[in-house]
């Protein structure tokens, strides 16, 4: 999972924009702010992004956790071919997961 907190990746060409996610730490640690980047990472990949662009991090002083949101994409190289193939991955992907969705019910 590429992580960018700009809007663009260098010589990556974003092909759809998913959504915008978040997430909150599960831990009270000093690893709050990689427990929230991790749960993002989840999120992101749950959406079929293979990349987070605008990716801040939040901590909250009081509780110690933290807050990480970002813009999930699906981006390429920019050539037909591999922006082709990244469409593709993440058309069959999201058809598993609709599949499975359907027969675990």
């Amino acid at each position: 999972m590429i992580i960018s907190t700009t809007n663009t990746i260098e010589g990556m060409k974003i092909i759809k924009t998913l959504g915008v996610v978040d997430a909150k730490s599960t831990i009270f640690t000093s690893n709050a702010a990689n427990s929230a980047r991790n749960n993002l990472e989840a999120e992101a990949e749950q959406k079929g992004g293979n990349a987070i662009i605008g990716y801040r991090v939040e901590m909250e002083p009081i509780t110690g956790r933290a807050h990480a949101y970002g813009t999930v994409v699906v981006t390429g190289r920019g050539d037909s071919k591999s922006d082709n193939a990244v469409i593709i991955a993440d058309a069959c992907a999201t058809a598993l997961k609709a599949h499975i969705a359907k027969t675990t019910r």
